[in-house]
């Protein structure tokens, strides 16, 4: 299973299974590789809150990913 994260400018955030989080290409890659990290240094946090969370892993995460990563993002999945 691959996880599709997205992100909008709200005041609460949410990730679930199967979504992509999308952020702008004008977005330091320092930022998103932090962000990403964060997701995965946090991964008992995701599966504790929703009961897909279990299914979303670092080698699973990318399966039909239908956009190119953003460089911050590919950056932290390269050193995975």
């Amino acid at each position: 299973m691959r996880i599709r994260m997205k992100i909008l400018m709200l005041p609460q955030l949410r990730l679930l299974p199967q979504s992509m989080l999308i952020v702008s290409d004008e977005l330091p890659e320092d930022q998103v590789y932090e962000i990403v990290k964060a997701i995965f240094d946090n991964i008992g946090a995701m599966e504790n809150a929703h009961e897909r969370g279990k299914d979303l892993t670092i080698d699973t995460a990318q399966e039909g990913m239908s956009i190119d990563l953003h460089p911050g993002a590919q950056r932290f999945f390269d050193e995975q």
